[in-house]
């Protein structure tokens, strides 16, 4: 995609919208229809008709709209409330989730949906053995795979480990795609099975929390192949101290590869591996996360190279972070060469009155 100053699409593009303009324009100016359709696609920044047709394509497959849900069954209404939609999350919607199970304890019976969610592996077992393509089918209300509903889960934190993983591996061995997920509102980051099981976010750790158990359900996904280079995962994450998500993801590759099926639909649309890696550490660093900056450098993250227009170490001292800059220095930043303003604000923000 290339323009200088493209019109950002509507949230919900429509290619009979797009094929009008194209049209319209084709009858105001006289040029062939070709023509106009590249006028239209190089006005929403894409080289060429086809591209621009291609993602309105994939955003028509894969945006969903938590907010628009409307359910009008137990179970819809069940899986609504219990599962993390970052839209309007709150606690006191997994205690009305809990209280329609003990109102109808039979609901994850022939639901592959509830099944999951709720991981009853023996219900999800006999929906799979009449119906084995339901592991990657999408339903219930937010049109989700059914390995999304076990991620985004959050009604009950009881339920058992040994549970949880059973379900994943139900799931997964009826050929579940690890690397399922949805494009929230259309945006170009999408909210895969890991970035449920991570959980968190700007709402923070109690209106989005993590799976309870994050970690080894995460790990079973991502040997399963999941790709580890998960962009709202990591932004979800990187607020909040802990660093555990971040260390299973190294393990697995994160910051190498070629970002897996997500960025082979979305292209540029999404950052590379390096790309997430480096941003991690723009925010570690800028928000004096020592532990992070440390544990990101180790796994070899360049700090070599400007973050965001700026050298990490100018970064660490002009957000008050001095004890940074020595780190960084001596793991391969450039050195310290402030100009005088910014000299002022590093040594204000270190409270180094001589200097």
């Amino acid at each position: 995609m290339v323009s200088e100053s493209p019109v950002p699409l509507p949230e919900q593009p429509s290619l009979e919208q797009l094929r009008n303009q194209a049209k319209d324009l084709r009858r105001t100016s006289g040029i062939p229809l070709w023509e106009a359709q590249l006028g239209v696609a190089r006005r929403y920044g894409f080289t060429s008709w086809a591209r621009l047709k291609q993602h309105v394509e994939l955003l028509t497959r894969y945006s969903r709209f938590p907010e628009r849900v409307a359910t009008d069954s137990d179970a819809g209404t069940f899986l609504r409330l219990a599962c993390l939609s970052y839209y309007d999350d709150e606690p006191g919607e997994w205690e009305q989730a809990r209280r329609i199970l003990e109102r109808a304890p039979g609901l994850a019976e022939g639901n592959v949906y509830v099944g999951a969610a709720t991981a009853d592996a023996d219900a999800l077992r006999r929906v799979l053995a009449a119906d084995p393509a339901a592991a990657s089918r999408e339903g219930g209300p937010f049109q989700w795979e059914p390995l999304c509903y076990l991620a985004y889960a959050r009604h009950d934190p009881a339920i058992s480990l040994a549970a949880t993983l059973e379900t994943a591996r139900l799931l997964l061995d009826a050929e579940a795609d690890p690397n399922a997920g949805y494009l929230w509102h259309g945006l170009p980051t999408p909210f895969t099975t890991l970035t449920g099981v991570f959980g968190e976010g700007e709402a923070g750790p109690v209106r989005a929390p993590r799976h309870p158990h994050s970690l080894a359900l995460a790990r079973l996904l991502l040997e399963a192949g999941a790709d580890p280079n998960d962009g709202q995962a990591l932004y979800n994450r990187m607020f909040e101290p802990g660093n555990d998500h971040l260390e299973l993801l190294f393990e697995f590759g994160l910051g190498t590869g070629d970002g897996g099926p997500w960025r082979r639909r979305l292209g540029d649309a999404l950052d590379t591996p390096a790309e997430m890696v480096r941003g991690q550490l723009a925010w570690a660093v800028t928000h004096g996360m020592t532990e992070r900056v440390r544990l990101l450098v180790e796994h070899g993250v360049d700090v070599t190279a400007p973050l965001d227009g700026v050298t990490a170490a100018s970064m660490a001292a002009t957000t008050g972070h001095a004890d940074l800059v020595d780190y960084l220095v001596a793991h391969g930043a450039p050195p310290l060469d402030l100009p005088p303003a910014d000299a002022f604000v590093a040594a204000a923000l270190a409270a180094d009155r001589p200097r």
